[in-house]
């Protein structure tokens, strides 16, 4: 039978740090100075534009709110906090004409110290994601920069009068993100980060002593993918939590299995207490981020987020280990929030806590974000009741719980290892560039649960399916000003200038506009809009009233963008949701491709391969119905919600923004299934995506050069939608050539279908004669 006097009680009593009249506040931190001063920050966005408020709760100046603000700085992203002897240290990613880097501010009882922040910069474009520690008498901070061939973690050591120089932490070939440091005590420190290289996806770490680093170790080594470290240190032992994901089939961006871990790191390697994952984390509870704290008595202190359901938000829990036995899982507010880490601060028996919460829509009826919605921050304090002397948690080594995960058989599936492809078209040298250009994150409501944060997808698109470009399209009608800057700042956080392109993306989701006179179905249908500007300066939301596609153009007015049909001819909800597009809305440059097929299937035509199982059961919305309309359009793919199925290949002139950007309005693009498949389809000086002038007599001639890592089962060529061409390689690459020796007079399109030995498709863009 369970003891219930070793069952320590928490205690707690909760308040609004952050209020509404704040505007919105995200993102917290805490720290306790060297003078009985606690120290919270957060970032906040209100009616003078992104700062970071901070404020000491406890002892002299407590109360007074200092707000951190950079000039000229157009993002920001969360602040770090440690304390100094007679305050507290401020790290905060700035963005300054259009770079990233470190502002640190140094604050005392009476404000801030200095004329202006000191600034961490190991050179790139983006140098973000703080984290701070005093070791010793001064103040380290470690980042990610994306300065060489691969994001890595670096180091310096700051003060209020200047920074030393920036080494790097990690290994120079491999990305690495989402860096933690702690202080061990005697001038010793301990570093952590997660990186994804080849097959795994693991947290490494190196220790500070003697003045300097040691080398790169690998701590973790689970199958699943290890991400997001978190750290803490009691009499020199280090602690550290993180959360292991995996994911089912090939939907990168579905999370099935989502366990947090923590470990003391020994000598012999991670331990930790006993029944972890029975009892913490057990199979089918979906908790991330965990944070923890060791309080002087050496008792662990764990906090993390549960879901609570798969439309709804994340609730904080709070638990303590004294030595004998966890508590029971406190939740500290009745308020949900987002994915936001739950900041603990142990002080003596109790433990200081920092959760975000806000009102988020969790169902969609609830459609859109309403005027009183705000975001804040909560602080309260939990403490510790027990009959008995605290002490530290025996612990035992750390074994993961098996699982049948396997991140190589997962790139397989995505054939992310096919080489660069390069051609010559023309006068011009293009290469293939991969992409995924409709993908959701925690943002949108539909499988929030499940669908992770945008530094995690983007990190899974690069470093896993390594693809080139990438856009986030979070729907419209769960957008707010603040999430949509939110949205536009790790858009450009993420951005590798000619290694990984973000694009700044929305999902305009017409599926509530009424019927027409005739009663059939909600109208317009479903688009995303990829821009080229990362700063455009709002968002556009389908449920605002009637608005028509035509009205949505209008609205964008001569801004870069690209607005992309999808689930073309979708008829699940029986046209009252997800509506099938209507096609008498006509802007070649605004629409130039239309996503043939995602995660539901094929929208290519009625009875085509592949074909969606929630199709109209009728012809009219598919690809080729628009073709032989006339309509002028291209091929894509990309997945929607989960990721994994359908992708986007486009031969572009270079990979950047402004490059991929013009081959897509070009329509020299093609789209797949999943997995990566080359594929370039030419005829004479016209590529697929060409309207090309048509030859007044004599044949045309067809080239198609395909590329695969699996044997090419069939290759087809389809004349004004029916197969006229086939081929039977059998290889895993070919070079075809066809020509149409009579074709017929009037209108003419070409278009390859393409599928592999194991159920791949490819579709290209077509070449138009007439």
């Amino acid at each position: 039978m369970t003891d219930e006097r070793r069952q320590p009680r928490l205690l707690h009593a909760g308040m609004e740090w952050a209020t509404p009249a704040d505007g919105v506040c995200d993102f917290a931190a805490a720290a306790a100075d060297g003078k009985g001063g606690v120290w919270l920050a957060a970032l906040a966005y209100g009616p003078d534009g992104r700062s970071v408020r901070v404020t000491r709760v406890f002892g002299a100046g407590a109360g007074n709110q200092t707000r951190l603000a950079v000039a000229a700085a157009t993002g920001m992203g969360p602040p770090a906090v440690c304390a100094t002897a007679d305050g507290c240290a401020v790290a905060v990613p700035v963005e300054q004409e259009g770079r990233w880097r470190i502002a640190c501010f140094f604050l005392g009882a009476d404000g801030v110290r200095g004329a202006s922040p000191v600034f961490l910069d190991a050179g790139g474009s983006v140098n973000c994601t703080a984290s701070v520690a005093a070791i010793g008498p001064d103040i380290h901070a470690v980042w990610q920069a994306n300065a060489g061939e691969a994001r890595a973690i670096y180091w310096a050591r700051v003060t209020g009068r200047g920074r030393g120089e920036a080494v790097r932490l990690s290994a120079e070939d491999f990305h690495s993100q989402n860096p933690a440091i702690v202080d061990c005590g005697g001038g010793e420190g301990f570093a952590a980060w997660d990186s994804i290289r080849g097959d795994g996806a693991d947290i490494y770490g190196a220790r500070f002593s003697g003045g300097a680093w040691s080398g790169e170790q690998r701590l973790t080594a689970d199958a699943r993918i290890e991400r997001h470290p978190c750290l803490a240190s009691h009499g020199g032992a280090v602690w550290m939590a993180w959360q292991a994901q995996a994911y089912e089939g090939r939907r990168i961006n579905c999370v099935t299995e989502q366990r947090i871990a923590a470990g003391r790191l020994d000598a012999g390697g991670l331990t930790t207490v006993a029944g972890w994952f029975e009892e913490v984390s057990p199979e089918g509870a979906l908790l991330v981020r965990p944070t923890i704290a060791l309080d002087g008595a050496g008792r662990l202190w764990l906090a993390y987020r549960r879901s609570e359901g798969p439309q709804k938000g994340w609730r904080p829990e709070v638990r303590v280990h004294d030595g004998r036995g966890w508590s029971p899982a406190m939740v500290p507010t009745r308020h949900a929030g987002r994915w936001r880490p739950v900041r603990l601060l142990p002080l003596g028996d109790r433990g200081l806590w920092l959760c975000q919460c806000d009102d988020l829509p969790t169902t969609w009826n609830e459609q859109g974000i309403w005027p009183e919605w705000h975001s804040w921050i909560e602080v309260g304090a939990c403490r510790v009741e027990a009959a008995f002397p605290p002490a530290a948690a025996a612990t035992e080594p750390l074994v993961m719980p098996r699982t049948s995960f396997d991140l190589a058989e997962k790139r397989a599936l995505c054939a992310a290892d096919l080489p660069e492809q390069r051609a010559r078209v023309g006068e011009a040298d293009l290469l293939v560039c991969w992409g995924d250009l409709h993908d959701h994150t925690d943002l949108s409501v539909c499988d929030r649960a499940k669908n992770p944060p945008g530094a995690d997808l983007f990190a899974n698109e690069r470093d896993i399916e390594r693809l080139d470009f990438c856009a986030l399209t979070d729907h419209g009608y769960n957008m707010d000003r603040a999430q949509w800057t939110f949205n536009s700042e790790q858009t450009r956080m993420y951005h590798d200038p000619h290694r990984f392109v973000t694009f700044l993306g929305q999902e305009w989701t017409s599926g509530v506009a009424p019927p027409a006179d005739d009663g059939s179905t909600n109208r317009y249908g479903h688009r995303n809009l990829v821009f080229l500007d990362p700063h455009h300066p709002r968002y556009y939301d389908a449920h605002d009233g009637d608005i028509s596609p035509a009205d949505l153009w209008a609205e964008i007015g001569a801004a870069e963008a690209l607005c992309i049909p999808h689930q073309l001819a979708c008829w699940e909800g029986k046209g009252l949701h997800n509506v099938p597009v209507q096609w008498g809305y006509v802007d070649e440059r605004m629409q130039p491709v239309a996503e043939i097929c995602q995660t539901r299937g094929s929208y290519e035509g009625l009875g085509c391969p592949y074909l969606s199982p929630g199709a109209t059961p009728w012809a009219g919305h598919f690809l080729q119905d628009v073709w032989q309309r006339g309509l002028i359009i291209g091929v894509i793919a990309s997945p929607d919600h989960g990721g994994g199925r359908g992708k986007v290949g486009v031969w572009a002139a270079s990979r950047t923004r402004a490059d991929i950007f013009a081959a897509i309005r070009a329509r020299h693009t093609f789209g797949t299934s999943g997995a990566k498949m080359s594929l370039l389809f030419r005829s004479g000086g016209a590529m697929m995506g060409d309207v090309a002038a048509r030859p007044p007599d004599g044949p045309l001639t067809f080239t198609i050069d395909a590329v695969c890592l699996r044997p090419i089962r069939e290759l087809s060529i389809l004349r004004n939608n029916e197969a006229v061409f086939q081929a039977g390689p059998q290889q895993a690459q070919c070079h075809l050539t066809w020509a149409d020796a009579d074709p017929p007079r009037g209108r003419l399109w070409y278009y390859v279908r393409m599928t592999t030995a194991e159920d791949e498709w490819a579709w290209s863009s077509p070449i138009w004669f007439g």
